[in-house]
C-alpha cells in the first residue's frame, strides 16, 4: 500500500480521513441507541480522490495513494495542498 511519506526535514502535516456516526444494528432498546464513528478511506488514482467505506485489496493495491478511514496520516506540504484543494480541510501542521 503505497504511502505519502515526507521527505526528512520537510515540513508535515496530519491529515484525518472523514468519518460518519453509524447507529448500532440491535433490537435492543437501549443498545440501539448507541452510536459508534467509522472512519472512510480515502483513495487517490490518477489524481483524483475518492471516498470508500470498506475498500477491497484491489482497490488499496490499484491507488497511487491509500488514507486509510479512522487513522491520522502524516502528509507532506504538496500532498496537503492537493487533499484541501480536493476539498479535505482536516488537515494539522506537525511543529
Amino acid at each position: 500500500m503505497p504511502l505519502s511519506v515526507p521527505a526528512p526535514g520537510e515540513p508535515t502535516w496530519l491529515f484525518n480521513t472523514p468519518s460518519i456516526i453509524e447507529r448500532t444494528d440491535s433490537r435492543h432498546p437501549l443498545l440501539s441507541r448507541t452510536k459508534t464513528r467509522v472512519g472512510i478511506s480515502v483513495l487517490k488514482q490518477n489524481g483524483f480522490y475518492r471516498q470508500v467505506r470498506y475498500p477491497s485489496d484491489e482497490e488499496i493495491a490499484a491507488a497511487d495513494v491509500t488514507y486509510l478511514g479512522g487513522y491520522d496520516h502524516t502528509v507532506s506540504d504538496v500532498e496537503a495542498a492537493s487533499l484541501r484543494a480536493a476539498g479535505y480541510t482536516d488537515l494539522t501542521a506537525i511543529d
